[in-house]
């Protein structure tokens, strides 16, 4: 039946979630704003509801990325994650069960990574994943047989002993014990059969048999003897299986065994279906846009298709829990359950649409994310077109069906937000122009009709490659335009048009990224071992007074390192500082490309073990950031982020998924916000980092101090913010004597309420004096502390 409810009570209802959503983000906030440095947030995405699991007073959501439970006992929804401090071991989740005689939930990965959740404990199984197995190692399923639970994997069956945290055997089932795709598993009580439907049919083998011998394995006569079964389970008796035709739509059929006979269950029903599962004495089937429950003889019971009037049901999984409250895991709306109300609550986080992520850009707090891309020679990745913004910790989320122009548009892969509204931004797509967002809409897609942009030649109309967007000092936007004769546009404040010929420098060039340095210089990336550099002196209406060079890899004429430059920044000492395949290099003084001097990138450096060596030599660059230390966060393919010292040439800190919450050894983005929060872009979804390291202030107009009062529970560090760059910081008691000093780097220091003994200091107001680096501006403040 489809669900129907009464507007009163959906609108209720969804107060209430818009309250917890509210009292969720403001948490968050308070931690941003505060500055609690050296904490992780996750940004993911929680509306890819996968399946669902039952596990005494939770109800458990798996995402790819996360999990998410509900909480009957204080009705409180949490997630857990990689991120979190009761965090998973892994990401990329494939699959959830709960072995309840152990009271654990089995978390799968798809890259074979097991992780048992028992409580606050996370006991990880990492043994399959660092086995070297060749071919599909996804686990697509699990059954839990009393404290064992089965595998269902790309190429057979493994088993893992709850109880002793370890694998207990691996069945090849295969032809001659080959690997073979098994989707899932189920073991009927009654013939002590365990059946696995496999990518060419159905096999079965007693239980107490041996079952790593793939003899024992017996082919279940249904159909043909390659039909791909994809679920199966045992329900009062009988055996349900579906069998399937992977990428082709309403082609599934089910059957049912009984006795020694399998027969079509639902024989004009060829929904695509997601999952069986059985729960108390009903049958659930998830198909295509409803789930339908079934009574112990196969009658049909119910069936739900909405979540109210206008919401539809997508689901993947769902469960009957104990009080009878259908749940189900939805892949387009995340968690939500149905009471006997027949109401949709929903129990889901906020977050961006997609996981993928090409580049990012902040403006203050409000940061812009897009999820196209290309690949490493500028080829299209068809990644359809997708951005999304986070802004007062909401998250807005922009693709084909909210944003219809989207429809036919591919891999949107660069994005720069206007310095002066983080709310109006650009976006350049691979072949579809240029496009406006301002104020949550889309504004306006730019093209040869309504610009100086331009088609590729011999591509036909329609064909527009935007591979960089940026503003300068005058708030112009500069846009690259791929493979065109005037491959450099401007558009004034006032939305005025002009290009720019750089046919002196290349015919029609492959070119991407662009930054404009200090000088207001632009430069430009190229496929090839090549940058432009353009500066049209700061009369762009004028082209009779515009200068141009292409640097190359020739030493004198700017000596690049690599097959390409990959990235490109500017720090705050006006130095270029430039990724490759073979490391960073750096032009330090950018201006001498035109004004004479040396314009060469020469290698950063650094000591290692008493010898010096190019920074990170042997890694591709993917990401260069400066924070408000001047200090370089580093992006690697494969390698994680560094953060280097000011002048490249001491490694601060390093990062990876091994050793951090850090989703991805592949970073795509790193983008720093004006609190200091870190954003990594990986290509397994956004993490941020929160640094104390934030931008400097021009004048000294306000001091901030958190927190102040200072209470006996907190034990955290003091910070002190909105500070001149170089400012000095003195602490002192009332009386005057000082109690500690420091020189600010950036906009902001902090203190750990020591005193110069290293003691903590004791109950008492004390003084705070700040002054910039010529003395020319004062500011003090007082801080409370209660011990």
């Amino acid at each position: 039946m489809s669900i129907q409810s009464s507007s009163g009570i959906m609108k209720f209802s969804g107060r209430i979630l818009l309250v917890f959503f509210i009292l969720t983000s403001s948490l968050y906030a308070v931690e941003a704003q505060n500055a609690i440095y050296n904490q992780w947030l996750d940004h993911l995405p929680y509306k890819k509801s996968i399946a669902v699991a039952e596990a005494g007073s939770r109800i458990y959501s798996a995402t790819p990325y996360s999990l998410v439970y509900f909480d009957k006992t204080d009705n409180s929804l949490n997630k857990q994650n990689k991120v979190t401090p009761s965090g998973l071991s892994d990401v990329g989740i494939s699959s959830i069960a709960y072995c309840s005689s152990l009271s654990t939930l089995v978390v799968a990965y798809s890259n074979t990574n097991i992780d048992l959740v028992k409580g606050a404990d996370i006991i990880n199984i990492p043994d399959i994943k660092r086995k070297q197995i060749l071919g599909n190692k996804t686990i697509n399923s699990i059954l839990i047989v009393d404290k064992l639970a089965y595998l269902a994997c790309g190429f057979g069956i493994v088993v893992i002993d709850i109880a002793k945290h370890e694998i207990k055997d691996t069945y090849y089932i295969g032809p001659s014990g080959s690997q073979i795709n098994v989707l899932s598993i189920a073991f009927d009580q009654d013939d002590n059969k365990l059946y696995a439907a496999t990518e060419k049919g159905i096999l079965s083998a007693d239980a107490n048999a041996n079952l790593a011998y793939y003899v024992n394995w017996a082919r279940e006569n249904i159909t043909g003897p390659n039909d791909y079964a994809n679920l199966i389970v045992s329900f009062s008796g009988k055996l349900y299986a579906n069998k399937t035709v992977t990428g082709k739509w309403d082609s599934d059929t089910m059957y049912v065994k009984s006795g020694d006979k399998w027969s079509k269950f639902l024989t004009s029903d060829h929904a695509n279906r997601y999952s069986i599962r059985v729960s108390g004495d009903r049958l659930l089937i998830c198909n295509n846009y409803n789930v339908t429950t079934y009574k112990p003889d196969g009658a049909p019971d119910m069936q739900y298709s909405k979540y109210n009037p206008q919401l539809l049901i997508n689901p993947r999984d769902a469960l009957i829990d104990k009080e009878g409250k259908v749940w189900i895991a939805d892949n387009e709306q995340g968690m939500w359950s149905i009471g006997s109300d027949q109401v949709g609550y929903s129990y889901t986080y906020d977050g961006p649409s997609s996981p993928q992520v090409a580049a990012m850009d902040i403006v203050g707090k409000q940061m812009w994310a897009v999820a196209g891309g290309t690949t490493t020679r500028f080829a299209n990745l068809w990644r359809g077109a997708e951005c999304y913004t986070f802004a007062d910790n909401s998250w807005s989320n922009f693709n084909w069906i909210n944003t219809p122009e989207f429809t036919p548009m591919r891999d949107i892969m660069c994005v720069v937000a206007d310095p002066t509204d983080g709310s109006h931004a650009f976006m350049g797509s691979w072949g579809n122009g240029l496009l406006e967002f301002e104020k949550g809409e889309l504004k306006k897609i730019y093209n040869p009709q309504n610009s100086t942009l331009q088609y590729i030649d011999g591509y036909g109309d329609g064909y527009l490659r935007i591979g960089g967007v940026a503003f300068d000092q005058n708030n112009n936007l500069w846009v690259t335009n791929s493979e065109v004769y005037n491959i450099l546009s401007m558009r004034k404040p006032t939305g005025e048009w002009k290009s720019f010929n750089l046919s002196s420098l290349g015919n029609s060039p492959v070119v991407a990224g662009i930054i404009i340095d200090h000088e207001n210089q632009k430069w430009i990336q190229t496929r090839d071992p090549i940058l432009f550099v353009f500066n049209d002196n700061n009369t762009p209406d004028n082209p009779a007074d515009d200068k141009m060079m292409k640097l190359t890899n020739s030493v004198g004429n700017g000596a690049l390192s690599g097959i390409s430059v990959s990235c490109m920044t500017v720090d705050r000492n006006g130095e270029l500082w430039l990724g490759s395949d073979q490391g960073v290099s750096r032009i330090a003084s950018p201006g001498n490309v035109f004004n004479g001097g040396d314009y060469d990138a020469h290698p950063v450096e650094i000591v290692i073990d008493g010898l010096i060596h190019s920074l990170l030599a042997t890694e591709l660059i993917t990401a260069i950031t400066v924070n408000g230390n001047n200090e370089k966060w580093i992006g690697t393919e494969k390698s994680g982020v560094f953060l280097m010292s000011a002048d490249g040439g001491k490694e601060l800190l390093h990062f990876t998924e091994a050793n951090s919450p850090l989703l991805s050894n592949s970073i795509q983005s790193i983008k720093i916000s004006s609190s200091g929060e870190v954003y990594f872009g990986t290509s397994l979804g956004i993490v941020s980092y929160q640094d104390y390291k934030v931008e400097s202030k021009s004048t000294l107009d306000s001091l901030f101090i958190y927190p102040n009062p200072v209470r006996p529970e907190y034990h955290g560090p003091i910070f002190i913010s909105n500070l001149v760059n170089e400012s000095n910081v003195k602490i002192t008691d009332v009386s005057g004597a000082l109690v500690w000093e420091t020189l600010a780097q950036g906009g902001q220091v902090i203190w750990d309420g020591s005193n110069l003994e290293h003691r903590k200091v004791n109950t008492g107001v004390y003084l705070v004096f700040v002054t910039n680096a010529d003395g020319s501006q004062k500011k003090t403040g007082k801080i409370l502390f209660v011990r």
